[in-house]
């Protein structure tokens, strides 16, 4: 036998003996897997949601928000043509919703033609022993779109958001319409420790045009004629109860308007303290319409070179003191 014979005998007697090589899984089986996993649950969860829809009435789902928000927050909720919707994202409609303080002195009444409700389905489980629900909405309202989010705890937080809000429609502020105009980019953040106004933080910001307010609705006893604000530009921020104005401007064709300084909120928002100074300025027409306003203004305010009246307010909202020269 040569040695080229008995070299390849050899080679290929030890390829034999060798052992099989393993069969390599695909690199992907693995993600493949948790796919698999990911969509059976959604499965799961829409075939359980869609369950629900069927089988669980309206009124039992429905009546359990409007009682939980109502024992949660300081606000009392009830609404008309109230109705849970599963379709696409599971939330909650209503017509006529109607969101009143529980105490009077707590805040104002507020009325929506329709709001759609998004809930956080997690916080509806009662994770440390209670519910703490937190949504998103969508609300019509005053001729005017907000959104926003909510969350009716022991500590409710509150963002609100609107490009255009027309003034007019809120007959909140004064009867027969004494206020005109437009707010525009609307901002509201406020979160409130315990739901106490004086332990709140937040902020308050827009910007508005075309601002008119007649003072007779506000039943002011000097013979104002209708102001015409025009632009104005507001930004209030509120750290522990005390909300300080970092910007507050309206100037226009009849009046023009600065104010600075800060409030400290009460528990009891009547009892709220307000210290603040004021600068006006009056148009010619306004002088001249207004006999004797420019006598009154030199009584309580300091005239400075820039034509502006400057004074200071303080007092409790339910017992402001009288202006006082600013020099």
């Amino acid at each position: 036998m040569s040695t080229d014979t008995l070299d390849t005998n050899l080679l290929a007697t030890g390829k034999k003996n060798q052992p099989p090589k393993p069969i390599e899984k695909p690199k992907d089986s693995r993600k493949k897997k948790i796919i698999k996993i990911t969509a059976y649950v959604g499965i799961f969860f829409f075939s359980l949601i869609f369950f629900f829809s069927l089988k669980l009435p309206d009124s039992l789902v429905t009546n359990l928000i409007i009682n939980q928000v109502n024992h949660s927050s300081p606000f009392r909720l009830q609404a008309k043509n109230l109705k849970l919707k599963f379709f696409l994202l599971p939330h909650l409609y209503a017509e006529n919703l109607e969101l009143d303080p529980k105490n009077p002195h707590q805040g104002i009444s507020l009325a929506f033609d329709e709001a759609s409700i998004y809930p956080n389905i997690f916080s509806l489980i009662p994770w440390t022993g209670h519910l703490s629900p937190s949504a998103s909405f969508s609300v019509r309202a005053y001729k005017s779109a907000f959104e926003g989010k909510i969350t009716a705890s022991d500590d409710p937080y509150m963002k609100i958001n609107s490009e255009r809000v027309d003034l007019s429609a809120l007959d909140f502020l004064a009867n027969d319409s004494g206020v005109k105009g437009i707010l525009e980019n609307l901002n509201v953040e406020l979160a409130a420790e315990a739901a106490k106004a004086s332990k709140s933080d937040g902020l308050v910001s827009f910007k508005g045009k075309n601002l008119v307010v007649d003072p007779a609705a506000f039943g002011v006893p000097i013979p104002l004629p209708i102001l015409n604000f025009g632009p104005a530009d507001v930004q209030v921020r509120v750290t522990k109860g005390r909300a300080r104005f970092e910007k507050f401007i309206l100037g226009g064709k009849d009046l023009e308007l600065r104010l600075s300084g800060d409030i400290t909120l009460s528990d009891y928002l009547a009892a709220s303290r307000a210290d603040l100074r004021l600068q006006i300025k009056l148009s010619p027409s306004i002088l001249s319409a207004v006999a004797g306003i420019e006598s009154l203004l030199t009584t309580m305010a300091a005239k400075r070179p820039d034509g502006f009246y400057a004074m200071k307010i303080s007092g409790t909202f339910n017992a402001m003191g009288l202006p006082t020269p600013d020099p």
